[in-house]
């Protein structure tokens, strides 16, 4: 079979602006431990009836609002944490990680002297978690500090619920791996905490699931946020033991990250 094929198309240019704040450390101020979540969603579809609009509450207004929170939380501490704590809210995610490739092209931080990068996407709005299910296990020592962290709630560390899709190279933290910055993306786990947390997730999961990327994922009075509390949690006493440990985490020797 042959055919002739002609596509007609056309290109909309628009300007969106990436989003960074620091928090100056009292001793190493040219080392930033830096925190990322993307602000962005997928607008709006014109051709629809009724909902028009991608609030993107789940993805990523949740990681946003962590963004915030955690920096907050660094600035109410009574004392300035050695090394600098970076908030960057990147752009155009969904478009293919525009943002923070743009960003890891050009960094107003150096990569030399950003320690860890920290990305928040996505987080839990059905329940505590008894686990923390961690994308690209193994690729570095933030692992441990990950794990530390995790002790302190008595929790597991449970993996990556789902390697094959490759979840690892596709949220901002890719961007910052890519120029050899270690870079931690986790979130509670599959695990509920107890029975009323599980008797929730038999009905809101489905419903999270079907809005993902949807006109659906809005806000919702069913949620349960005390899982997401608990992950800001985590993020924040993982950034705040590497503002003041002196510490720089390395890539795993099996990582494909690692430079020599």
């Amino acid at each position: 079979l042959t055919a002739s094929v002609s596509v007609k198309n056309t290109i909309k240019n628009s300007i969106s602006n990436n989003f960074i704040a620091t928090l100056p450390g009292a001793k190493n101020a040219d080392e930033h431990i830096l925190y990322t979540a993307h602000w962005d969603h997928l607008g709006t579809d014109l051709s629809k009836e009724g909902d028009q609009i991608y609030n993107g509450a789940v993805d990523n207004a949740t990681g946003t609002a962590a963004l915030i929170e955690v920096a907050e939380a660094f600035a109410k501490l009574p004392q300035t944490p050695n090394r600098s704590i970076s908030f960057l809210a990147v752009t155009a995610e969904e478009q293919g990680l525009l943002g923070s490739k743009f960003y890891a092209a050009n960094p107003i931080i150096p990569a030399n002297k950003t320690v860890a990068n920290i990305n928040m996407d996505a987080l839990n709005v059905n329940g505590k978690s008894k686990d923390v299910a961690v994308y690209g296990l193994g690729q570095s020592e933030l692992d441990d500090y990950l794990s530390r962290a995790s002790v302190k709630q008595d929790r597991i560390i449970s993996g990556d619920p789902r390697p094959a899709a490759g979840i690892y190279y596709r949220s901002d933290h890719f961007a910052f791996a890519n120029i050899g910055v270690p870079a931690l993306y986790a979130k509670g786990g599959a695990q509920p905490a107890d029975e009323q947390t599980a008797e929730l997730r038999k009905h809101l999961d489905p419903k999270l699931k079907k809005c993902y990327h949807g006109l659906c994922d809005e806000y919702s009075e069913e949620w349960d946020l005390s899982g997401a509390v608990q992950d800001m949690q985590l993020f924040f006493d993982i950034g705040y033991e590497l503002s003041n440990d002196g510490q720089w985490p390395n890539w795993s020797k099996t990582s494909e990250f690692k430079r020599q």
